[in-house]
């Protein structure tokens, strides 16, 4: 598998890396640290630590892939991703 291939593209990846420049991206890291960022095809964010609390666990299926994809590319679009 190539690193540009969907299959791959298409997988919700974390990395510690720098932060990334010119992406206007929401950071509370500086820019010479390393962070979490996350990425699914061509949406790029930084992990914030938020906790969100004891939450069930959810079922991954491609129908959940799908939906995580989809609400990636909207919110990369701009449009925002609730229900």
């Amino acid at each position: 598998v190539e690193s540009t291939d969907f299959k791959w593209m298409s997988q919700l990846r974390f990395a510690w890396q720098m932060c990334p420049t010119g992406d206007d991206l929401v950071a509370v890291t500086k820019s010479d640290l390393r962070t979490c960022v996350i990425r699914i095809c061509d949406w790029v964010t930084v992990y914030m630590y938020e906790y969100i609390g004891n939450t069930g666990r959810l079922v991954i299926t491609p129908l959940t892939d799908r939906c995580f994809i989809t609400v990636t590319q909207a919110l990369n679009l701009g449009l925002g991703g609730a229900p």
